[in-house]
């Protein structure tokens, strides 16, 4: 989950909360299109 987070721009610092639904969603965008870029362009 905190992988998600940091891809949706939550910087994980001291004393700041949990991440919220809203960065957990950019996040899951975020994988969505690398995961769109891998299937188009492959692997090299």
């Amino acid at each position: 989950m905190l992988v998600l987070a940091q891809l949706g721009g939550y910087l994980n610092k001291t004393g700041q909360g949990p991440p919220g639904s809203t960065v957990i969603w950019r996040g899951l965008r975020r994988l969505q299109a690398y995961r769109e870029a891998y299937i188009a362009f492959g692997t090299g």
